[in-house]
C-alpha cells in the first residue's frame, strides 16, 4: 500500500477480473452515519462490480479508510479526478455535500462526461446539481431519501433534459440486523424516554418541554445520546436526566434501554432525510414521537408505529400516552419493527445495478 495527500493512492486487495467497474465518488472526510451506509452499500455491491472509491479531497479520514478498505477494490485520494473510461460506471454518493458540484462543476464535467452511466445519491440537500443540464447525457438515476426532496427536484429540473432522468426514493441504506434482534425493556422497569441524534438542534423551549415531561412522568428517566448542548448545562444536575458522550454507547445497546424515542427539532433546522436514528429505533421496536416533516413523515405511520407532530404540547401528550399505556407501546413497537423490516439495503443494490448496465 502507498498513499500520500494530493497523490493517487491505491488501497485494498487486487481486484478480481470480469466485473464491470463502478467508480464511487464521496467526500469521505467527515465520519458520520452516512459513511456506515456507504459501507453497507459497498459490501453488497462488490460481488457484482469492481469498486474504485475516490475521496473527493486531498485527505481521507483514517477511521473512514479503515471501514471502507475491506469493502472496495481500490481507494484513490486524488484531485482532480481524471476522466472515467467510457465503459466504466459512476456512483456519486454525496452524503451532506451536494453543494460540492457548485465548486467543482467544470472539473466534474470533464471527469463524468465519458462514463457509461452516472448515478447520484442525494442526502440532505440538492445544492446546485439541478443547474448542470449536461449531466443528462449519461445520468441514469437520481436517488432521494424522501418524497419531498424528489418533488423539489422535479420542480427544479422542469423543462430541462434532467426532467427525463429516472428518480428513486429509498430510506437510507442502514444495516438493521443488529437492531431487529434488540430485546425490549421489561414493562415493569422504570420507563425510559430517549433522545438519539447527533445532527439536529432542539427548539428554544426544549428545557421547559423536558421539565414538564419529567413532572408529568415522575417515574420516567430521560437518556440522551449524545447530550445536546441545549440541555446538558440546564439539566445536568437533574437526577433523572442522563447525558451520554458521543460514541460512548453503541446505538443498538442504547435503544435496548429506551421505551419511547422523542426528538423535537427546531423549525429552522435543515431537512431530515432519514433520519438514520429513527430507522434504527423502529427496527429495535421503539415507538417514536417526532416532528411531522420530510424524513420522519416518510418513516412513521402516524397512530400505528409512532406519532408525528410539530406542536410541542401535543408531542408531550403523545409521549405521556405511550409511557402510560404499556400495551399501546408494545403494539406500536411491534408495528415499527415490522415496518422497518421492509427497508432492505438489497433494494438499493438492485436499483444501482439496474441503472449501471444491469
Amino acid at each position: 500500500m502507498n498513499s500520500s495527500d494530493g497523490q493517487v493512492g491505491i488501497q485494498g486487495r487486487p481486484a478480481r477480473r470480469g466485473r464491470p467497474i463502478l467508480h464511487i465518488f464521496s467526500p469521505a472526510v467527515e465520519f458520520n452515519g452516512g459513511i456506515h451506509d456507504l459501507v453497507a452499500l459497498t459490501r453488497r455491491l462488490r460481488p457484482h462490480r469492481r469498486l474504485v472509491l475516490w475521496c473527493l479531497s486531498t485527505k481521507m479520514h483514517p477511521q473512514i479508510r479503515r471501514l471502507l478498505e475491506p469493502q472496495v477494490d481500490e481507494i484513490r485520494v486524488c484531485w482532480p479526478i481524471p476522466p472515467i473510461p467510457g465503459q466504466d460506471h459512476v456512483l456519486f454518493y454525496m452524503n451532506e455535500y451536494a453543494a460540492y458540484f457548485d465548486n467543482a462543476a467544470d472539473a466534474l464535467r470533464e471527469t463524468l462526461s465519458s462514463a457509461a452511466t452516472v448515478q447520484i445519491v442525494i442526502n440532505l440537500m440538492i445544492g446546485g446539481v439541478f443547474r448542470y443540464h449536461w449531466l443528462a447525457d449519461n445520468l441514469s438515476a437520481v436517488y432521494f431519501l424522501n418524497r419531498d426532496a424528489q418533488s423539489q427536484w422535479g420542480l427544479l429540473v422542469r423543462g430541462t433534459a434532467l426532467a427525463a432522468v429516472s428518480t428513486v426514493i429509498f430510506p437510507p441504506p442502514v444495516e438493521l440486523d443488529e437492531f431487529l434482534t434488540v430485546r425490549r425493556p421489561d414493562p415493569g422497569d422504570r420507563p425510559v424516554i430517549g433522545w438519539f441524534s447527533g445532527y439536529v438542534k432542539l427548539p428554544p423551549a426544549s428545557e421547559d418541554f423536558y421539565r414538564d415531561l419529567a413532572e408529568r412522568l415522575p417515574e420516567a428517566e430521560f437518556r440522551f445520546l449524545p447530550g445536546p448542548d441545549e440541555l446538558t448545562g440546564a439539566l445536568a444536575d437533574h437526577p433523572r436526566f442522563h447525558f451520554l458522550e458521543k460514541y460512548s454507547l453503541a446505538p443498538a445497546r442504547f435503544l435496548s434501554q429506551v421505551d419511547v424515542l422523542c426528538i423535537p427539532v427546531r423549525r429552522d433546522w435543515p431537512t431530515m432525510q432519514g433520519p438514520r436514528c429513527l430507522i434504527e429505533a423502529m427496527a429495535a421496536g421503539v415507538p417514536a414521537v417526532m416532528v411531522d416533516r420530510d424524513g420522519p413523515r416518510d418513516r412513521i405511520a402516524h397512530g400505528q408505529t409512532g406519532f408525528a407532530t410539530n406542536d410541542l404540547a401535543q408531542m408531550a401528550n403523545y409521549v405521556v400516552q405511550l409511557v402510560d399505556d404499556v400495551d399501546l407501546r408494545r403494539q406500536f413497537g411491534l408495528a415499527a419493527r415490522a415496518r422497518a423490516r421492509q427497508w432492505k439495503v438489497e433494494h438499493w443494490v438492485d436499483a444501482l445495478l439496474k441503472h449501471s448496465g444491469g
